[in-house]
């Protein structure tokens, strides 16, 4: 493949012109076939304008939670190893239902009789 006067555009033994060029990390390839050398520049620099004008694009762009998140989330995996402890440490603010501790005043809740009560108050039969 012969080169030509222009980086990226390259013509076979046939006359037919590729363009195989990388812009600003992006990847531009194209077999263009048997056009002349002042379109495949055209074309080549319509292409290198697109990744401009998408970078452009890009840099105005409001970031995604993603782009956010990801320096968050390597530092967290970073420092999976380490734990927490002392005042450090997050607790619940209330305990998860069930495990609460039974007050003086209520009944267990087990098979086990219930505490007597005492009869300081007179009955309502009047005995």
């Amino acid at each position: 493949m012969a080169r030509t006067d222009v980086h990226g555009i390259t013509i076979d033994r046939l006359g037919r012109r590729t363009i195989d060029k990388e812009h600003r990390g992006e990847r531009i390839f194209a077999r263009l076939g048997a056009i002349s050398q002042e379109d495949a520049e055209r074309y080549l620099a319509t292409e290198v304008d697109r990744i401009e004008w998408e970078r452009e694009r890009r840099m105005h762009t409001r970031p995604l939670f993603s782009d956010c998140a990801s320096p968050s989330t390597t530092a967290l995996r970073d420092d999976s190893d380490k734990h927490l402890a002392g005042p450090m440490a997050i607790r619940p603010l209330q305990p998860p239902p069930g495990t609460a501790p039974a007050s003086p005043e209520t009944p267990p809740r087990s098979g086990s009789p219930a505490p007597a009560r005492s009869r300081s108050r007179a009955s309502p039969g009047g005995a």
